[in-house]
């Protein structure tokens, strides 16, 4: 379907709010690190590994867990600040900018990749709908709140979406013109997003039934085939150098499975036929609903309008590439038990389209102008709700979190000792560099790195909370044994998938005295659930727990991190 041109300021319309998103991700960039990081900070870690500079992250074999074109592209960047000697931070906020320097930079890269996605959106909604509608399917993009979660990560997701979004496009051009200049773009398309995730390999479904459409228009001859073919092998060549090496066999030692039940190997990565029970349904539910409550009313309206509308025998060209991809990747991952809720942003782009149709043929189905007006003023009411909550993420993580608000807690303490159950830490100078066993953080890594930071006047004397083994079993005596003091810890009361940290919670309360309490909500009661990365680590993980919305949670929340509480020690009394 050929598209009128589109205006002048709908395009610089486009452009103000591909900037805005873009600013709104780059927003709090930094946010957490390097105290904590975001699960699989492997690209991270690989790109110091690259440089050859320390590895801070605690990932093993980092290089195996994604495709390694972020990772390269990362590599280009200027290298942080050395440890140590010529060059290195002298304050104490000079070591914490250079601890974090990695996770900001490949979170920046990924946050500017993935604004991407909004101008693709836009042009891929155009060969559904009209400009204006398109406009909102840009807009939907934009104020996606899942996008922007993982567009400030130092992970593939949020990248990944540019690329799958520009892969459809491409291929709805081999099904509809079928020419030379198509298949090599949609042949690029296709391996930049293998490039960028193993998930990619999902949207070549989508060239197969752009292929197979141009083919039946007799607009595709089979010499055309063979070049997106070509440039997909390539970039799997290029990018997963693990597959050819020998070395993709290194997996998590952790994980004991029955190798019959292994269904892929994706170097770390491992899908097994047992996990295949339709759980993955719930997560993509629950995960849609709580991050994208307005797109999710929006798709139910779409789905209504469908029923009416849409036929699939009559259905276009680019109707059908899309859905190519959307049916069998939303199937498998409904039915895969490990599914988290970033499987569902590669969908994102499809969605803001459909929901955008679904609007243009509701407000078309509206005969009269005060009807239109109305659902005009609802639905522009609708969608500030998502736009506040893009907002309100960014400035929530351009400020302290939970732990930054203990350590100027613990700073301000005249109490000389400060011990801190891992894998929390505080963002202070420890007088006492950690040793090899106690390298739990960035943090903690770059410190051991970089000898100068106990030398600094700031410098507390920070403990790591490990009671051993023997010790467990008197916990009483040990918080005693440790003297006068303060203990740094998350809040497990009620959660029981953490037994000793409950348990030594429990101590604390017969033999300390609560000092504070920083939590993510006004009401520190409210919940013990972090509030940080991984929303879905609990829907498959504790579904017995009650989940707080996540956008309602949001909106109201005053920091990011999890429920710190500072317990203070009494001072041990010697008997006489």
């Amino acid at each position: 379907m050929e598209t009128a041109p589109t205006k002048r300021s709908t395009w610089i319309a486009l452009l103000a709010l591909t900037l805005a998103a873009l600013v709104v991700r780059l927003w709090g960039i930094g946010y957490g690190a390097p105290i904590w990081e975001e699960p699989d900070p492997d690209i991270i870690a690989h790109v110091d590994q690259l440089r050859g500079d320390p590895v801070l992250s605690t990932v093993d074999a980092p290089e195996q867990q994604y495709p390694h074109l972020l990772a390269r592209l990362a590599q280009l960047l200027p290298r942080r600040p050395p440890a140590q000697g010529d060059g290195a931070p002298t304050t104490l906020d000079g070591h914490l900018k250079a601890a974090a320097w990695t996770h900001v930079q490949v979170r920046a890269l990924v946050a500017l990749l993935s604004c991407a996605t909004i101008p693709l959106v836009f042009a891929l909604a155009r060969r559904f709908v009209a400009e204006r509608f398109a406009l909102l399917a840009a807009l939907l993009a934009a104020t996606s709140l899942l996008h922007e979660h993982f567009a400030q990560q130092g992970r593939p997701h949020g990248a990944a979406v540019t690329f799958f979004a520009w892969t459809l496009l491409a291929c709805i051009d081999v099904a509809q013109r079928g020419r030379w200049r198509d298949f090599a773009n949609a042949g690029l398309a296709s391996a930049l997003t293998l490039a960028t995730i193993q998930s990619g390999l999902a949207v070549l479904l989508a060239g197969l039934a752009a292929w197979w459409i141009a083919a039946a228009r007799e607009r595709a001859a089979l010499p055309r085939i063979t070049l997106p073919i070509a440039l997909v092998a390539v970039g799997v060549v290029v990018f997963y150098p693990y597959y050819f090496d020998g070395s993709a066999g290194v997996q998590d030692p952790a994980r004991h499975v029955d190798e019959s039940q292994v269904l892929l190997r994706f170097g770390e990565h491992m899908i097994l036929r047992s996990e295949f029970d339709g759980s993955g349904l719930r997560v993509l539910a629950l995960s849609l609903w709580n991050y994208e409550p307005v797109l999710c009313l929006l798709l139910v309206l779409a789905v209504i309008v469908a029923l009416f509308h849409f036929r699939p025998r009559s259905a276009s060209a680019a109707a059908r590439v899309v859905l190519a991809f959307v049916v069998p990747y939303s199937l498998v991952s409904c039915a895969y038990g490990m599914t988290f809720e970033r499987f569902a942003l590669p969908l994102l782009p499809a969605f803001a389209v459909f929901a955008a149709w679904g609007l243009e043929r509701s407000f078309a189905a509206l005969r009269r102008g005060a009807a239109r007006r109305a659902a005009s003023a609802a639905l522009l009411v609708l969608l500030t709700l998502p736009a506040a909550a893009c907002l309100k993420l960014a400035w929530l993580r351009s400020r302290p979190d939970t732990l930054d608000l203990a350590a100027q807690f613990v700073a301000a303490e005249t109490a000389s000792t400060a011990w801190v159950q891992p894998p929390l830490d505080l963002p202070l100078a420890r007088q006492r560099a950690p040793r090899p066993g106690g390298l739990f953080t960035p943090w903690a890594r770059w410190q051991s790195a970089a000898g100068g930071v106990s030398t600094l006047n700031e410098a507390r004397d920070l403990r790591w909370l490990l009671p051993k083994p023997e010790q467990r079993a008197e916990l009483d005596s040990y918080l005693r044994s440790l003297g006068p003091g303060l203990v740094v810890l998350e809040r497990f009361e009620v959660r029981t998938e953490h037994v000793e940290r409950a348990a030594l919670r429990s101590a604390l309360q017969r033999v300390g005295e609560l000092a504070a309490t920083f939590s993510p909500d006004p009401d520190p009661r409210r919940t013990e659930l972090e509030f940080f990365f991984q929303l879905s680590d609990h829907f498959n993980a504790d579904a017995h727990w009650e989940h707080p919305h996540f956008t309602r949670r949001l909106l109201s929340a005053r920091a990011i991190g999890c429920v710190v509480e500072v317990w203070r020690l009494p001072e041990v009394v010697q008997p006489r």
